[in-house]
């Protein structure tokens, strides 16, 4: 049945293309990444529960409200140079064995076109396909199933009239009238024979697309009527070297009117008649990790869940411990809350992140607030330590770099950077905070306990040159 159009319970803006029958709710492609719309298979991200999928019903625009678009179709370029080779050719062709083959050729091209044109309107296409479509050999087997199908019709209404007599004869003779717009339809989609004759599937098919059906095929008759009305006119009122001519256009073109006319409606009812557009299948073609986590972050944020938002960046970054957009994620998160003791337990992860992006001011901020959580905090990685001092040096956070830095021979014994880490915090004496004294002291370490390290040549540049250094000194105090 025809529905009104439902919209994601987490996109507002979003039409629903999925609905769990246990949580009530509905969810946009976007919140479904990993479904596959192809096989209508899709996992409730809340309750695991397997979806219904409705497609596009609740966000394509009803037929009968776009009448004139279908009017409109056959005038694209494509379409409308195979309406006017199918009619012209013919009226300039003799009227011989030659001609004869060639104006059945044009009509079966213009019959397989109006098959690609139900296809691919079904698919979600509102432009006609390319002229290529109808002279192409692929696809003109559709032509003899089609033959097939209505020989089959023809028999079945035949056998009903001898067999159960007038009133059996006009049952079937009425149903299978008002069902082969859906006998074509199942051609179209199924390419079965079988199903395009079995009274079962048909009147399935019709009653899936509900009431819209019967309105589909009021259209389908005034469209009848008004081209038999139009040719009529066309022969009556002018003369057969114009008429004729003019008869086929007007027939090739509600021909096509029809056939986009069926084929939108297939696209409107595509969740009912269980089968998805190429365009919902080209939007999920293979199942993303990352696009299903963003998701159910997405879906347990705007439900007021940051614990378990929290929870799925934590198990990301085990996974990922280098997924820098991750770690963001997870530092956005527990700032917005506020929540120092989890900025403590996992700034291993988050620190990481942000040397490796080179975000002095955040990691900065992380670090005076880990600071005034608990004034004896340290960090116990040491090359955490010297990289944070290294990028903070250049924002001229010498406070910081000397926190991070103190005791570091001590609190590190046999580090390979520690003379590095003392040149640094020689540097960040000096030239930050002038006091040039400490600075020597730093300098006079690294000169007495790395004589051999590689720095040792470059100590006198660094040397503080307005206060010579003091006595040899641990600089334990920094």
């Amino acid at each position: 049945m025809a529905r009104a159009s439902i919209y994601c319970n987490f996109h507002p803006t979003r039409h629903a293309r999925w609905h769990c029958k246990q949580c009530r709710c509905d969810y946009c492609s976007g919140c479904m990444p990993d479904a596959d719309p192809q096989r209508q298979q899709g996992q409730c991200p809340q309750c695991g529960q397997r979806m219904t999928y409705s497609g596009a019903a609740g966000e394509v625009e009803p037929f009968w409200q776009r009448i004139g678009h279908f009017f409109l179709y056959p005038m694209a370029s494509d379409s409308l140079i195979l309406i006017v080779l199918c009619t012209l050719v013919p009226a300039l062709l003799q009227p011989n064995l030659l001609g004869g083959l060639v104006s059945l050729g044009l009509m079966l091209a213009l019959l397989k076109y109006s098959y690609s044109v139900i296809l691919n309107s079904a698919h979600g296409q509102q432009t006609p396909p390319p002229l290529s479509e109808a002279f192409s050999s692929a696809g003109f087997s559709v032509i003899l199933r089609q033959m097939l199908v209505l020989f089959l019709i023809v028999g079945l209404i035949i056998l009903s009239f001898r067999v159960g007599g007038s009133f059996l004869g006009v049952i079937v003779l009425a149903f299978m009238l008002l069902a082969l717009p859906a006998s074509i339809a199942q051609l179209t989609l199924n390419e079965s024979v079988a199903d395009a004759v079995n009274p079962l599937q048909l009147a399935l098919l019709m009653l899936r697309i509900g009431w819209p059906y019967m309105v589909l095929y009021a259209h389908l008759v005034l469209l009848l009527l008004a081209a038999a009305v139009l040719q009529d006119f066309a022969l009556e009122h002018f003369p057969p070297v114009i008429a004729q001519p003019l008869a086929g256009l007007v027939s090739s073109y509600f021909l096509l009117i029809f056939a986009h006319m069926l084929g939108y409606v297939l696209y409107q009812f595509q969740g009912e008649l269980g089968f998805s557009s190429e365009l919902d299948q080209a939007a999920n073609t293979t199942s993303d990790p990352v696009k299903r986590l963003d998701a159910d972050i997405d879906i347990n944020l705007k439900q007021g869940n940051y614990d378990q938002v929290q929870r799925l960046l934590l198990q990301a970054l085990k996974r990922q411990p280098t997924n820098d957009r991750l770690a963001t994620q997870l530092l956005q998160l527990i700032q917005a809350r506020q929540d120092t003791l989890s900025m403590r337990d996992h700034h291993r992860q988050l620190i990481p992140a942000l040397i490796r992006q080179a975000d002095s001011d955040n990691l900065s901020q992380l670090l005076l607030k880990l600071r005034r959580q608990d004034p004896d905090f340290r960090l116990s990685d040491p090359d955490l330590s010297f990289q944070c001092a290294q990028l903070l040096f250049h924002q001229q956070q010498y406070r910081l770099i000397l926190w991070l830095l103190k005791q570091f021979h001590q609190r590190f014994p046999n580090h390979p950077d520690t003379p590095r880490a003392y040149l640094l915090l020689a540097r960040t004496l000096a030239d930050g905070l002038q006091q040039y004294r400490q600075a020597g002291q730093c300098l006079a370490f690294i000169h007495k306990h790395f004589p051999q390290h590689p720095l040792h040549p470059q100590l006198p540049h660094y040397a503080a040159p307005r206060k010579p250094p003091g006595p040899v000194a641990q600089p334990g105090g920094f």
